[in-house]
């Protein structure tokens, strides 16, 4: 019974001295132990003159941070994966499970788009009447204007003047030095005369030729004949105008001298005669005569 009591007595001064002692986290590192609220990052350069491993405690949120020789940093990580996430469109909160079971809400209201997209046509633009705005119509008759000198900011008006000349065959762009002339030789043709050509592209890359006189000779030129009831012979469309003259009717013999006649010498002989059709000769002999002749 005595040794029950004793060692029930043991038992309840030991608890009693145990339920005493204090451990200090000073004793436990080996460091000295800062608190505050003046490290409340990671990164934190005061207070300074700490040495390597002393601790900061902040006391608003108890987050523990070690001296690292140039900065408070904390004494541990936690390395988690997302597990799933989701996003109600109609609060933009952004919901994101991880691994240990918690969630983080991201609120992603700021970053909506403030237009709604309807899929919208243009269908129209125009100038407005400053002539200084551009005013294009959706098909929603939503009008939206753009300056025009923004515009042309943005156009680059960064030309030149230059000309083109020909030499020969070689068509040549003057004030480039990298310009290559264009020999035009497969395209020309050499045409005589003084008269223009000119080509007419009909815009379906068909092009007439139109020229006064294709051979470049006005001295044989075409020209049509007619015989008026005056007998006199017109030429038409002639190179040169009046080109006409009187004509005596067609079966009468031009005036001039008579040619020379060799009177024959008579024959010696009888004369015979056939008759043949009427027909009217030169010395009023209606039929045909047959002479006979015989030289001296």
């Amino acid at each position: 019974m005595k040794k029950s009591i004793l060692a029930l007595l043991f038992l309840l001064f030991t608890g009693i001295a145990f339920s005493q002692t204090t451990v200090t986290l000073q004793d436990q590192c080996n460091c000295e132990v800062l608190k505050g609220t003046d490290v409340s990052n990671p990164g934190a350069t005061s207070p300074s003159g700490a040495d390597l491993g002393d601790i900061y405690v902040n006391t608003n949120t108890g987050t523990i941070y070690f001296w690292d020789g140039d900065s408070w940093e904390l004494t541990s990580t936690d390395d988690q994966q997302l597990t799933g996430f989701n996003f109600d469109d109609v609060t933009n909160i952004l919901s994101l499970s991880l691994e240990n079971g918690g969630n983080v809400n991201v609120d992603l209201s700021s970053l909506k788009d403030i237009f709604t997209d309807s899929n919208t046509a243009v269908t129209s633009f125009d100038i407005d009447g400053t002539n200084t705005n551009l005013v294009i119509t959706d098909s929603d008759a939503n009008t939206f204007s753009v300056a025009l000198a923004d515009l042309a900011a943005l156009i680059d008006t960064n030309t030149d003047s230059q000309d083109l000349s020909l030499s020969g065959d070689e068509l040549s762009l003057t004030g480039d030095p990298t310009a290559t002339p264009i020999d035009l030789g497969a395209y020309t043709e050499t045409v005589t005369g003084a008269n223009d050509i000119t080509v007419t592209d009909d815009g379906s890359g068909n092009y007439t030729v139109d020229y006064a006189d294709g051979d470049k000779d006005d001295t044989n030129e075409l020209s049509d004949l007619s015989l008026d009831g005056s007998n006199v012979l017109t030429l038409s469309n002639p190179a040169t105008g009046g080109n006409s003259a009187p004509e005596r009717p067609f079966g009468h013999r031009q005036p001039g001298p008579e040619p020379e006649r060799r009177r024959a010498e008579p024959y010696r002989g009888s004369y015979s005669y056939a008759d043949r059709p009427w027909g009217l000769h030169g010395d009023g002999y209606r039929g045909e005569r047959h002479h006979r002749y015989r030289r001296r």
